[in-house]
């Protein structure tokens, strides 16, 4: 989010969340992009949709969740996988910013319990057997790569059905979480949802053993006699390992304003908020707008290590 320093009787409008009370508690830690600067990269065969449920609170489960509707994209050369979430946060921010709205809802279009995931990950990119990810902190990009994850599947006699497809069970324990994928050998393809793949089938139903990530395919799209692309966004980037990234995504709940502070952002003890409904502002405490917001919460990461 887009903190300033109240000094004195200044008023802290946020340009992020100015509509913060209807938004419900999200904590926004990245910027939507430019979709100006999208360029294509490839073109477009098959567009995979899965509805992912992602546990923000291992002890009050009743409400510790937020959902996210990510895409695995094939194309001739590259796959890519990334939120249709934040892609419609971003189309939000250009629509904003094409007729001079300030102060925008990035996530107007969204209940509150959905929001978009900036992270992105481009298979074969930009050479053959390697991935490349993107991993967006307010207005800066993060970058890293490394070989396509090679998990070694237990695959099993138990079958459940998802889209109407028969899809066998399979079992591998990738950075330190145990995944069970649902695979079906209809579409022979090797691929899944995030970095779960390499099964002779493609994934269309994975969670870890502790429930906190569940994937499960909602949509195909054939696109193979169309002429639609995979883009990526041309962004100024920072070259980064992994590891870089779990320690900045741990910092979300654990020192988020130290995560802020680290690019850029200043926090403030004292904010104003302001409800877009009646229009009236009010000043609340730091810890009052962490609750509010659900900055300050337990978010675990799908690579332990």
């Amino acid at each position: 989010m887009t903190f300033m320093k109240k000094t004195g009787l200044v008023i802290l409008f946020l340009c992020i969340s100015a509509s913060i009370f209807s938004q419900g508690k999200k904590a926004v830690f990245a910027l939507p992009r430019d979709i100006e600067v999208r360029e294509e990269m490839d073109r477009l065969l098959f567009r995979f949709t899965y509805r992912v449920r992602i546990e923000t609170d291992t002890v009050k489960s009743s409400e510790g969740h937020y959902y996210d509707n990510q895409a695995l994209e094939i194309g001739e050369n590259f796959n890519r996988y990334y939120s249709l979430f934040a892609e419609n946060m971003d189309s939000v921010k250009f629509k904003a910013k094409s007729e001079g709205v300030e102060g925008y809802i990035p996530a107007v279009n969204l209940n509150d319990d959905e929001y978009g995931t900036y992270e992105e990950i481009f298979f074969n990119y930009p050479d053959k057997g390697e991935i490349t990810v993107y991993n967006r902190f307010h207005n800066t990009v993060y970058e890293y790569s490394e070989p396509v994850p090679s998990l070694h599947w237990d695959i099993s006699s138990r079958t459940d059905t998802v889209l109407g497809y028969e899809c066998f069970m399979a079992e591998a324990e990738f950075r330190g979480r145990v995944w069970r994928a649902w695979f079906t050998y209809e579409i022979p393809m090797p691929y899944g949802p995030w970095k779960l793949g390499g099964l002779p089938g493609l994934i269309l139903k994975a969670e870890d053993t502790d429930s906190l990530f569940v994937f499960e395919m909602v949509g195909i799209s054939d696109f193979r006699n169309g002429d639609m692309h995979i883009c990526r966004y041309d962004e100024r980037t920072r070259k980064c390992r992994r590891e870089d990234i779990l320690r900045l995504n741990d910092m979300r709940g654990v020192a988020p304003d130290r995560l802020n502070e680290m690019h850029g952002v200043k926090s403030s003890t004292t904010y104003m908020v302001r409800d877009h409904v009646t229009g009236s502002n009010k000043e609340i405490s730091y810890g009052e707008y962490m609750a509010l917001t659900g900055g300050a919460i337990y978010i675990p990461q799908m690579e332990n290590e």
